[in-house]
């Protein structure tokens, strides 16, 4: 009986080492997998705002399945850590996270990625942040290693901004109605 329940976790063990793919988690980049080139700017100042640099953002990859096109039900199950700096000076507004793998999800399974980003000063992660981004979704296709990892062809430059308090969007409705209900007695 021991050697059946051994048996039976080493071939779990087996099917998981290759249940892996990976992605290269940058927002520049190029080579055979194609180009990508996607700075994150902070507009909290106005537009075109500035280029997020260093320990002041980081940035999480979110994972589903292909064809996603709901951004609330991706995740960071699998995945693995932030990217704590972005790069400073002239490469200001980018980041390498460096190949990731995303375990439970083979090599050549096609999946839906999406970058988040926030300033680390509102919050210590994407969902708590008060300043924060997210990118479009892009569709790959993981590699299986030991090939090269590929580039997240397809993603844009997108911004990180206060996202409004409710209390704000509810003055401001109410003081539409009110412009409104004015009007409408002249």
């Amino acid at each position: 009986m021991k050697k059946l329940l051994l048996l039976a976790a080493l071939a779990l063990a087996a099917v998981g080492v290759h249940a892996q793919g990976t992605v290269s988690f940058a927002n520049i980049g190029g080579g055979a997998a194609g180009t990508v080139n996607a700075p994150v700017r902070d507009t909290t100042g106005g537009s075109p705002g500035v280029l997020a640099s260093g320990a002041a953002y980081a940035a999480q990859l979110y994972v589903g399945p292909a064809g996603t096109a709901d951004a609330s039900v991706l995740s960071t199950n699998g995945v693995g850590g932030t990217v704590a700096n972005f790069l400073t000076g002239a490469q200001a507004g980018y980041f390498n996270g460096g190949t990731r793998i995303i375990t439970g999800i083979s090599g050549g399974t096609t999946v839906t990625l999406q970058v988040r980003s926030w300033a680390t000063a509102s919050g210590n992660s994407w969902e708590t942040a008060t300043v924060r981004g997210e990118s479009n979704l892009i569709q790959i296709t993981l590699a299986t290693p030991p090939s090269t990892a590929p580039n997240m062809v397809g993603l844009t430059a997108f911004n990180v901004a206060p996202v409004p308090e409710p209390s704000s969007i509810a003055l401001g409705l109410l003081g539409l109605g009110a412009v409104a209900l004015i009007r409408r007695r002249k």
